[in-house]
């Protein structure tokens, strides 16, 4: 038997690598995390990935989009007392108590970097695969066998700008990433456009008006916003989301439902009165 087998490599110490880690262990397998920095968490360790200029960053007043009914995993609750949105700080200090309990940090290896990943000679036999990787505190190369790799680095490793014609060529201002912002103290006293109105596009824009001059949320259709909180204080998602609606909403027919959810928004904001509703 090779020495490789039952052997799992998985690239990332965030939420998808430590299940990841967690996951393998419960079913006898052999893990071996690797991450870049010294520490786990991965996007939502702030301080690691700007000492690793690695971007996009998380602006300080970070808070989830999703409550932490929701968020949590399965077999390990948020803590009760905790409040229903959790900041970027909370999530941080969750990853920690999650790995803790379930004794996840001994088998990740830190300051780890993955330099490539490829067949292995035997990979038409075994299926195997070479992970090559850099140690960053020594700079030594190493190679090791595995028999799987799980990836899990995470989606928002790449910042994406809006391609509008022109931009580069003609506008004098500046343009900042998402991913880049810091506070709304860069745009004081400056006529602001924000591009995109998810969750982030959002938050900015609302920053951006304490010290801007102007600030235009530019969406490319029209967009429902949901607040965090609904009747009673309990989480939007939680009132929406529950099992019995689940398991309800695939027998109604699909315009009472949009209508409903449209009507819990309509009820907390104008929609057509802000210019947000679509047409």
């Amino acid at each position: 038997m090779a020495k490789h087998f039952n052997r799992v490599c998985i690239i990332g110490a965030g939420a998808s690598g430590l299940t990841s880690t967690k996951a393998c262990l419960e079913q006898g397998i052999r893990p071996t995390c690797l991450e870049k920095t010294s520490d786990l968490g991965g996007m939502w360790n702030n301080a690691e990935r700007i000492k690793h200029n690695i971007s996009p960053t998380l602006y300080p007043s970070l808070i989830a989009n999703l409550s932490k009914v929701v968020s949590s995993f399965s077999d390990f609750p948020i803590p009760k007392d905790w409040p229903p949105y959790l900041s970027k700080n909370m999530t941080l200090d969750y990853f920690r108590m999650y790995a803790e309990n379930f004794s996840l940090t001994q088998h990740i290896q830190f300051n780890t970097e993955v330099i490539k990943v490829f067949p292995s000679k035997s990979y038409d036999v075994s299926g195997s695969w070479i992970v090559r990787t850099k140690d960053l505190i020594t700079n030594d190369v190493d190679e090791k066998e595995y028999s799987a790799i799980i990836v899990a680095t995470g989606k928002h490793a790449k910042k994406f700008y809006a391609n509008v014609p022109g931009l580069d060529a003609t506008f004098n201002g500046e343009v900042i990433h998402a991913g880049d912002y810091i506070n709304q103290e860069i745009f004081r006293d400056k006529s602001v456009l924000v591009i995109g109105s998810g969750s982030t596009g959002c938050d900015i824009a609302c920053e951006a008006a304490s010290t801007a001059k102007n600030v235009f949320l530019s969406a490319r259709h029209g967009t429902w916003l949901t607040p965090r909180l609904q009747k009673k204080g309990l989480p939007f998602d939680v009132t929406i989301t529950n099992r019995f609606r689940r398991r309800l909403h695939p027998w109604m027919p699909s315009w009472i439902v949009n209508r409903r959810f449209q009507n819990i928004l309509e009820s907390r904001v104008n929609h057509e009165a802000c210019g947000l509703k679509s047409m």
